[in-house]
């Protein structure tokens, strides 16, 4: 039993770090003063249009998912070959397009490194520091 308590803590905490993280490191940054509000700069929230295949390749996953169980249950074997392999098929599609599931912090990166740099050139204690 602790073994599978291990596994869905684990993967529980993946998910969380690598999908959910984003908003949360942003609020980090803005209450702790890393990153600082320039009016005149524009918003750093304003985004892309989310691709369609983040909500579809997720979805179609579980449903191949769930369809090669119920084929297994039901002893369908050639079914549940072929949602097997629809859910690798799909599994590779989600890894190879990875970076647009990942929910990144949108107040640090280019900007964010910059404005460290130019503190610690003017001799100003720098407010972080980021391994590139």
């Amino acid at each position: 039993m602790g073994l599978i308590n291990d596994g869905v803590n684990s993967l529980t905490r993946y998910v969380k770090n690598n999908y959910l993280d984003g908003a949360r490191q942003d609020a980090f940054d803005l209450f702790l003063g890393v990153y600082k509000v320039d009016p005149s700069a524009p918003s750093p929230f304003v985004t892309e249009a989310v691709s369609v295949k983040v909500y579809l390749y997720p979805l179609a996953l579980i449903v191949c998912l769930i369809m090669a169980l119920l084929s297994v249950l039901r002893f369908k074997l050639v079914s549940a070959l072929v949602y097997f392999v629809l859910t690798y098929v799909i599994t590779q599609m989600i890894l190879q397009s990875g970076q647009e599931f990942v929910g990144r912090p949108k107040l640090s990166g280019a900007a964010l490194n910059k404005r460290v740099r130019r503190s610690v050139a003017a001799d100003q204690p720098p407010s972080i520091k980021k391994d590139d």
